[in-house]
């Protein structure tokens, strides 16, 4: 991409091009797209622009950073050149629902689980696909793993691996460390990543790939059956895609493997459990403005969401009017909340009035004053 750029742009000097306006900053970007449209690398997706405009802008903040130009001169910063959005909300995009991931998975034993070519290759695209949708990292990262990069979280001052509580249940957690120069972001920042793995399916793969390559610290976990690297496996993804009716691409109305990042992020996202910093965390998202670009909210499952908020909040108030005849003046904001979910909470199990389960939940308060005077 900066090839692109320097081939385009290299009669121009950089100070005259830090004072474009914003129309100008439009028209050396789309100078880029008509050269690369006689290529075959034409632009195919309105997000080239947004990422050959990042691009730009990565160039320019290092000249101001070392003072090639004047600070504050970036002419393709957010707000000084427009962007496009990536498809309009209306248009299902970049979602991979859960009957589709199901899909994904048995159509690697119906591609592969009687081959006699490929043996492991049905073990590899699921567990792969396993990884993915259960822990968001990027796909080029995933096949980075490196048995060493990966342990699993111990107690403090013991070499035993910790359980921990999950829905009921105990299990182990795994972690992963992949250096800078493997992950997306590394080679630019020199940080690594952390994950921290503990969904269960996924779990359960980091575990049998641990158990495989125990003896082997630099196999990899996720390339071919013997621990050798692999860089792509798009050429088995489009079969797997192809077999549940998915269409592989880049454009809209098709799918990709990284769309299971999206998928991730985007369930996350509509869950009333997570808030943004915890998806950041969890992802390893640094900015707002990345996350909104993988958060694929849809219109109805907002307007869900809304209507789930909303009628609870006139069902609180409606059970606030009904009580407030038994509701004490002396009680602080505190004690008349408890009351109300108590009382709300006694005539949900109960199948009584409100009113009735107000009078149980007095009842008790009262008894257990009683107790409290006659110990003293």
């Amino acid at each position: 991409m900066t090839a692109v750029l320097e081939r385009v742009w290299g009669h121009y000097l950089i100070t005259s091009m830090a004072k474009a306006l914003p129309a100008e900053s439009e028209k050396f970007l789309k100078e880029v797209k008509t050269a690369q449209s006689k290529t075959l690398y034409a632009w195919k997706s309105q997000t080239t622009w947004n990422r050959y405009r990042e691009r730009a802008s990565a160039i320019f903040k290092y000249a101001e950073k070392h003072r090639l130009v004047p600070y504050g001169s970036n002419p393709f910063m957010v707000g000084r050149v427009r962007e496009f959005t990536e498809f309009e909300q209306e248009v299902p995009s970049r979602r991979i629902p859960p009957p589709k991931q199901r899909g994904l998975l048995h159509a690697c034993d119906k591609l592969w689980a009687d081959s006699k070519r490929f043996p492991h290759q049905a073990d590899l695209m699921r567990d792969r696909l396993i990884v993915l949708f259960g822990t968001s990292i990027r796909t080029g990262e995933m096949l980075s793993i490196q048995r060493e990069h990966c342990s699993f979280v111990t107690e403090e001052g013991a070499e035993t691996a910790k359980l921990f509580k999950v829905n009921g249940g105990s299990r182990v957690m795994v972690r992963v460390c992949v250096p800078s120069h493997e992950t997306k972001a590394g080679k630019r920042t020199g940080k690594g990543f952390t994950r921290y793995v503990a969904s269960a399916d996924t779990v359960e793969v980091f575990r049998r790939r641990i158990k495989q390559f125990d003896e082997e610290p630099k196999a990899f976990l996720f390339g071919t059956h013997n621990g050798s690297r692999v860089l792509s496996f798009r050429k088995a993804a489009v079969q797997v895609f192809t077999t549940v009716g998915l269409k592989f691409g880049r454009g809209r109305g098709q799918f990709r493997v990284h769309d299971a990042r999206h998928e991730t992020i985007s369930a996350l996202s509509q869950s009333p459990q997570f808030n943004d910093a915890q998806v950041k965390k969890f992802t390893g998202i640094q900015s707002d403005r990345t996350l909104a670009r993988y958060r694929h909210l849809d219109n109805m499952d907002v307007a869900l969401l809304a209507a789930n908020v909303l009628d609870q909040k006139a069902a609180a108030q409606e059970a606030e009017l009904t009580l407030k005849p038994f509701i004490r003046k002396s009680w602080s904001v505190e004690q008349r909340a408890k009351f109300v979910k108590a009382a709300q909470a006694i005539a949900d199990a109960t199948d009584q009035s409100l009113s009735t389960a107000a009078e149980i939940v007095l009842g008790q308060i009262e008894g257990g004053r009683t107790k409290e005077r006659k110990q003293y």
